[in-house]
């Protein structure tokens, strides 16, 4: 049989509860629509944060990441392409996908473990209910900066028995003083996937729920909050990476309106999105053509246009793909345009040019 596609999903629950079990019960849809697509699927424990943790969110994240090596070492016996994965998840899942996707790949090629020599990079990443950046001081400069929330305000959120716990056993620190030293410093950056995130990334799909849009009342909403996912689609933006968000709260929504499963399996196939064509009558001929506007920021004075025309028995969008287009266009900051040819009357396999 030719080796599938695998979409691994990594459980939420704050680092410190749930398991692999869960999306068996909560996404059974979604599960239905990968394995009937052809591509397998996975999912993945890993180890909980204890109540007083010394070692702190790296430890989760870091197994994940081992599972990923572990089931792309495993290809052949799972009948898996280690060219084809996605990863997506929920809450803690889905930072810690973002965290995975958005480092240079952790191979290690010297690791005794043959598992720690497999890549880390992946194709496509779906984020639900996530967290833009693990270093929460970013919470107060970046995410919550349009809300004025301060830091003071947000460690009071921590005032309830055993929540200020939770914040320390996050960094393996016994105060919150310690979260300024420079080791835990240089602890944050490393769990920072907002600024670890650059254009050579894989896409990501990001959704975030939750309906205030205001201040927060409390750490869930601060940590699910729509900010988050406003915060990673700027970036975005700003480094030239594709990324489809929605946002209800805030009323943002991708105009391609695609769910995490599609945009998932379109890209680990190497489809494009936006994959309606077109259309234009000219000369009384009904012309179609595919066109890809990366996110772009208003400018006076327009984006660049860039027009490919295809070959023989292909079409706009298999161009797109195959010359690995969107992405430089999110990059480079322009559009593209791909005409199809007319197909032949006698033989509509075949496509030319009349012009």
């Amino acid at each position: 049989k030719e080796p599938t596609p695998l979409v691994i999903y990594i459980h939420g629950g704050g680092f410190t509860s749930v398991s692999k079990e869960k999306p068996y019960n909560s996404a059974r849809k979604e599960i239905r629509d990968i394995l009937s697509s052809g591509a397998s699927y996975a999912t993945i424990n890993y180890r909980l944060l204890d109540e007083v943790d010394h070692d702190g969110v790296i430890k989760p994240m870091n197994d994940s990441k081992r599972c990923l090596q572990f089931l792309r070492y495993h290809h052949e016996q799972l009948n898996v392409d280690p060219s084809r994965i996605a990863l997506y998840g929920g809450s803690a899942g889905a930072g810690t996908c973002l965290w995975i996707a958005f480092n240079n790949d952790m191979a290690d090629p010297n690791a005794d473990d043959p598992i720690l020599r497999e890549s880390t990079r992946v194709n496509v990443i779906g984020a639900k209910n996530t967290q833009a950046t693990y270093d929460v001081y970013r919470f107060e400069t970046d995410v919550f900066v349009s809300l004025g929330l301060t830091w003071e305000q947000m460690t009071e959120m921590y005032a309830e028995p055993g929540s200020e716990q939770g914040l320390l056993s996050f960094y393996g620190v016994d105060s919150l003083q310690d979260l300024s030293t420079p080791e835990i410093t240089e602890y944050r950056a490393r769990v920072d996937m907002l600024a670890l995130m650059s254009p050579d990334d894989p896409p990501f799909w990001v959704r975030n729920n939750q309906g205030n849009a205001g201040i927060p009342v409390d750490t869930d909403e601060m940590f699910h909050h729509p900010l988050h996912a406003v915060t990673l689609k700027e970036r975005a933006n700003e480094v030239g990476l594709e990324c489809q968000a929605y946002i209800p709260a805030l009323e943002i929504a991708d105009p391609a309106g695609d769910d995490v499963v599609k945009f998932m399996l379109d890209r680990i196939e190497g489809k494009m999105p936006n994959g309606q064509y077109t259309q234009m009558i000219y000369e009384g001929i009904t012309r179609e053509y595919a066109v890809i506007e990366p996110s772009l920021d208003p400018n006076p004075d327009g984006y660049p246009l860039v027009i490919g025309l295809h070959g023989g028995g292909s079409e706009g969008y298999e161009f797109i793909a195959f010359a690995f287009l969107a992405r430089k266009a999110n990059q480079e900051k322009f559009i593209i345009a791909a005409p199809n040819a007319l197909r032949h009357s006698q033989y509509p396999l075949v496509t030319r040019w009349n012009a």
